[in-house]
This record gives C-alpha cells, structure tokens and sequence, in this order.
C-alpha cells in the first residue's frame, strides 16, 4: 500500500506540473466528473471520441494551436480526469472495524445487598431424619475372580503348608543381575525365591490363619520359601543385598516381626538343643536312681557302724577286770 501510494503522489505531482504549465499558456482542462473548471462550459472548440473531456480555448488564442497538439491535450485530460480524485470517490486507504459492534449492552450486576437477600431468602428443603445412605446401603461391585488367580491361591496355599520358613522382603529396585546372583545364593541353602501379586496374597490371607501378615504386602514384595528354617543362612545372604528389606516372617507357624526373626538367629541349632534336652534327661535318671539308692545305702552304713560300735563295747567290758587285776597285783 506504501509503494502504489507513493506512486500516485509522483503521478499527481506530475499531472499537477503539467495542467499548470497549459494553464500558463491559457488552455484549460476540464472533466465533467472532475473538480478542475467548471461543469458547463459553453465555448467547447473541440471534444474527446468518449466524450469526457474537452478543450477550451481563450478568445484571444488562435484555434490553430488547438489543432497542432490534439493528442497531448486529449492524454493529459485523460490522465486528469482517471487519477486526480474525484468528489464522490473514496479515499485509497480506509480504517474498517471487524468484530462486534462497539455499543453494546452488558448486564448490570446485582447490588451486593440484593445477593446477600437473596441468598438468606433461598428455599433450602428439609433434610431427611436418616441419612440416606444409612437408608440404603451401598451397592457394592463384585468382581469374578480370575482361573489364573485361582490357580496362584491354591500354590500360595500349598506353598504355606510345606514351607517351614516364608519370610517377605520388599525388594528395592534390584536390577536383574543382583537378583540373579541372590536367587544363586539362596539356592545353595535350599532356600527358594518366589514371586506373587499382592492381590492374590491378600486374598488368601485374608480367609486364613495367617492374615496378620496381609499388611506386609505392599508394593514390590518378594516371598523366601524353604522346607527347613533356615534363618542363618537368610540373613546372611541379605547382608550381600542391601536392596532387599526383611519385613517379617512366618516360621513354623509362628508370625514374628524383623526383631523377632533377629532374635530367633541368634538361638543356638536344633541338634545342640537336642543335645543338651539329652543330656538333662540322663543327669536327672541318673540323679533319681541316686536318690532311690541313698535311703538303703545309709541304712546299711548306719547298722554297719551301730554293730562295730556294739562289738567295741563287749571287748572294752571283757578287758577291764584284767586290767584291774593287774593293778591290784
């Protein structure tokens, strides 16, 4: 828009130097639809083949001049009346408004004392004596349990019958080759690593005996299974795995808690339990054959020594009248 309007200033400036010049030489331009000379103009010495424009000649100029240069005077009317501006045209360069109209309605807000009149005059409905979901209980959604969780509850309760030893240890992102290395080293001590959704765990524990161990199954969880308890040789091995966590375990069908399984390490084996139950079975037979004993046994020492003591007695009698005898003598 900037250059064609720069153009037309040129183009204007040019027209308007050369009307001035036919001006100067008493010749006079004129368009009917144009603002330069006047609409009506009686002495008309010659007109365009449109019938647009017109020359005008002076009195005092010769109609010869006219007659030499038609065709520049015809080219500068033409040029005149098609780019000079004319009274009922528009500008070139317009402002127009798109969108909404500028006048509009708006809403008055209501006065803040009418808002507070009205919310204090609101009909709110009575409420009920009973709550209505005392009334009615909730529907509750039931879920038909999986054949494969069927499957999986009937190995996890298996699994609590054989095992002697189930321990639950969270396991704390182990990569694949550290789970690997601690599944090897609990199968030297017969101890196996098993892996089983916490759904299906709380499912089973929540109908058996076991089910204080329900709340220990949360997140990555992972089961420690062997036939004999082998709590030492757990420990041990979770010492080489600081991302695996004991969180409880269930030892012969007891439940203990991380302090306890700590606790029930540190008791000696069964064989020396065994071993010691013998050996105070053997010291107390022992000790009541003993005591059967001692009874006879002081019996005869006591009549064993009342006989010496009784046959020291006689021989003491039968050596004293000798012994007087003698003294008498």
């Amino acid at each position: 828009m900037c250059f064609f309007s720069v153009i037309c200033i040129c183009s204007s400036s040019c027209i308007c130097k050369f009307v001035i010049h036919l001006i100067k030489n008493n010749c006079v331009l004129a368009h009917r639809d144009s603002v330069i000379g006047t609409r009506h103009i009686p002495q008309c010495s010659r007109a365009s083949k449109d019938g647009r424009t017109c020359v005008v000649r002076n009195a005092t100029e010769r109609p010869e001049t006219f007659r030499k240069q038609p065709n520049r005077f015809k080219m500068a009317a033409t040029l005149c009346g098609r780019l000079l501006p004319r009274l009922a045209w528009l500008p070139a360069r317009q402002s127009v408004r798109h969108g909404s109209k500028a006048v509009t309605r708006h809403r008055k807000p209501v006065h803040f004392l009418k808002q507070k009149l009205l919310a204090v005059t609101e009909y709110r409905p009575p409420r009920p004596a009973v709550p209505e979901r005392c009334i009615a209980p909730p529907a509750r959604q039931t879920q038909e349990e999986s054949s494969l969780a069927r499957i999986l509850e009937r190995e996890v309760e298996a699994m609590f019958q054989e095992g002697k030893m189930i321990a639950v240890v969270q396991n704390n992102a182990t990569s694949a080759e550290d789970m690997l290395l601690f599944k090897s080293r609990l199968h030297k001590h017969g101890i196996a690593v098993r892996f089983y959704p916490n759904q299906v765990m709380r499912s089973f524990l929540s109908e058996s005996r076991y089910r204080n161990l329900s709340p220990l199954f949360i997140g990555q969880n992972v089961l420690l299974v062997s036939k004999e308890p082998r709590v030492k040789e757990m420990l041990q091995c979770l010492k080489g795995a600081p991302q695996m966590v004991l969180l409880g375990a269930c030892v012969e069908e007891t439940l203990l808690s991380r302090q306890g399984v700590l606790a029930y390490s540190r008791l000696p084996s069964l064989m020396a339990v065994r071993g010691q139950l013998v050996g105070g079975m053997a010291l107390m037979t022992s000790r009541t054959a003993a005591l059967l004993q001692h009874h006879p046994a002081r019996l005869s020492a006591l009549l064993q020594q009342y006989q010496r003591q009784a046959g020291g007695g006689s021989t003491e009698e039968s050596s004293k009248p000798e012994h007087t005898d003698l003294q008498e003598v």
